[in-house]
């Protein structure tokens, strides 16, 4: 079996479980940070980590891309984008089948081209409304990546951090390399 066939059964599996899963999660961290992916969420997580508990910025735990908020109750940040800013990032780095899967997306696994893009944005969508609606619930604070450094002060009060650093150290705004593909694209001014 090729190496590319063992990722799509990975992929689907993965899309199959995520799908289907209560989202219950055991050892949550004080804060759980959560995104579609390509929204600045790793650089995001790098500099929070070090002042509070989060989930892994690299994945490992599984909790950084949930397709819902997890039965569990505990503090939430989803960071949002943009689903079509959030497809061209994806789409350059190669990873919407990956992330498709982690979305619970068995569509945007397996179909390709604009039909995949289409899977994969619908996906996002409702990733977004499915924690938009949880906002009712639970302590959910919905962040979109054009705004992220704009409310870095509401950020930091959401997350309990009483530490200026955080704010005067977080990372600059840099420009996405999907803006560029965006603006090629005429999608952007």
């Amino acid at each position: 079996m090729s190496v590319k066939s063992r990722k799509l059964i990975k992929h689907v599996g993965r899309a199959i479980f995520r799908r289907f899963s209560r989202n219950r999660a055991r050892n949550l961290p004080e804060l759980l940070v959560c995104s579609p992916g390509g929204v600045a969420t790793t650089a995001l997580m790098r500099h929070l980590r070090q002042y509070k508990s989060i989930n892994n910025p690299g994945d490992s735990d599984g909790l950084k891309h949930m397709p819902r908020p997890p039965g569990d109750y505990v503090k939430i940040l989803f960071v949002a984008g943009d689903p079509e800013a959030v497809f061209v990032s994806l789409k350059r780095r190669g990873w919407v089948q990956a992330q498709s899967s982690k979305l619970g997306s068995l569509a945007g696994v397996v179909l390709r081209g604009q039909a995949q893009k289409i899977a994969f944005k619908r996906a996002v969508k409702m990733q977004l409304r499915r924690f938009d609606v949880s906002t009712k619930k639970k302590e959910i604070l919905i962040v979109s990546y054009d705004e992220l450094w704009e409310r870095l002060h509401e950020i930091a009060e959401f997350a309990g951090i009483d530490d200026d650093r955080f704010i005067k150290d977080f990372p600059p705004r840099v420009r996405r390399l999907s803006d560029y593909s965006l603006e090629n694209a005429g999608l952007l001014d």
